[in-house]
């Protein structure tokens, strides 16, 4: 079956692979054919941002710096 998505990005990169995932993953686990229930997609989406290391209690992120991804905070 072919896809009728139109990516405006490269789903090859790492970033577009997490974005892709993101949109499977809620797919899958949301969308029953009808409206997606708002809890369970801001659950799967703050799952998302925790494993993209963004503390979504935290403030705003302002320096746009990648850090490693073995970075340890102390």
């Amino acid at each position: 079956m072919l896809s009728s998505h139109c990516l405006a990005f490269d789903q090859k990169t790492r970033e577009g692979s997490a974005i892709v995932a993101l949109f499977n993953k809620l797919k899958v686990e949301v969308d029953h054919g009808g409206p997606w229930n708002s809890g369970e997609t801001l659950d799967i989406l703050l799952n998302w941002f925790e494993t993209l290391g963004i503390d979504t209690n935290e403030g705003l992120i302002t320096d746009q710096t990648p850090s490693s991804p073995n970075r340890k905070d102390s």
